[in-house]
């Protein structure tokens, strides 16, 4: 284990110290989660339940940069507040911006090459690759600070310390919808589709499709945690979908979507199963990131237009964009 363990922990505190500061106590055993983690684990000093000042005395002993991996912001933001809070660590501390695709196998090559590099990585984890494949087999360890811990409801701690919460959200156009949000419900994205041609073109060729919908690629791991839990919510899809347009759901999407059993089966009937469907048939403008979604939202050439993000982009009002 490297010697600058100990500072790689006092950065990681600080950060879930950044996030959870003003966080509401809830009650329960912040240590619980942890506790199948920490039984394989050698006896040694106790970092969870260290304060910050501990782990900093401890931390001047050791020499050395701690590298730190992150797929999102918040951890550049956080270093930049660590190095304020302890500058006399400040040189000490490397920042290494990293692609949610392809960190897991970097950090899986380090391990098994010997040439360790990452001591923290921040990451968002929606797929569980992180988790089931590099936690699970030891090639990382969770950090469950219990200062920041006892803020969290213990069930959230399961599978990690979680530094924040994301969404994905809707965007449209202010200037084009003075009136407010036209979407109300899911169905009503995929609006203009045609089950007789399950499709967006009717008998006579013409396009249905109503919106205009630019995205990030929709395969991708930040929209995993979205897409699977439509799915868990199949039946309030369909109600949803019959309370709205008042008649049955039909599900078009049996002789499309092959079942392989043990690696893809979908369930029967499923309201998340056929939106997901008649969502992936529109055409969809997919773009390198939500900047460039919201701001394709902004400009609306193409009449009523709408995006979806993996994150708040509301920043962009700021700069005038009317979303």
């Amino acid at each position: 284990m490297k010697t600058r363990r100990l500072f790689a922990i006092l950065f990681a505190l600080m950060l879930a110290f950044a996030v959870f500061a003003a966080g509401c106590q809830q009650t329960g055993d912040p240590a619980e989660p942890g506790a199948d983690a920490d039984a394989d684990v050698n006896e040694g000093p106790d970092y969870d339940n260290m304060t910050m000042e501990e782990l900093y005395e401890l931390a001047l002993q050791e020499t050395g940069k701690i590298t730190i991996y992150s797929t999102t912001a918040d951890a550049q933001a956080a270093s930049k507040k660590f190095a304020r809070a302890y500058p006399d660590l400040a040189d000490r501390v490397e920042y290494i911006e990293s692609d949610t695709a392809t960190v897991a196998d970097r950090i899986e090559t380090e391990h098994d090459s010997g040439n360790l590099n990452a001591d923290v990585l921040i990451v968002k984890d929606n797929s569980g690759e992180i988790y089931h494949e590099l936690v699970q087999y030891d090639y990382l360890e969770s950090y469950y600070p219990a200062a920041a811990c006892e803020h969290i409801d213990p069930s959230l701690l399961e599978y990690g310390m979680p530094l924040f919460a994301t969404y994905s959200p809707w965007y449209y156009n202010t200037e084009m919808f003075p009136d407010g949000c036209p979407i109300h419900t899911w169905w009503d994205i995929v609006q203009g589709y045609n089950t007789d041609t399950q499709s967006y073109i009717d008998a006579e060729g013409n396009n249905t499709q109503y919106w205009t919908v630019y995205t990030k690629d929709i395969t991708s791991a930040s929209y995993a945690a979205l897409w699977a839990q439509v799915i868990v919510d199949g039946d309030l899809m369909t109600e949803q979908y019959e309370k709205e347009f008042g008649e049955p759901l039909e599900f078009t999407y049996h002789d499309k979507l092959q079942n392989v059993p043990g690696m893809m089966e979908f369930p029967e009937n499923n309201g998340g199963v056929e939106l997901f469907w008649r969502f992936t048939q529109m055409t969809l403008t997919e773009l390198d990131d939500g900047d460039q979604v919201v701001n394709a939202v902004d400009e609306s050439l193409n009449g009523p237009t709408i995006g979806l993000c993996s994150g708040s982009k509301l920043d962009n009002v700021n700069s005038g964009a009317m979303i």
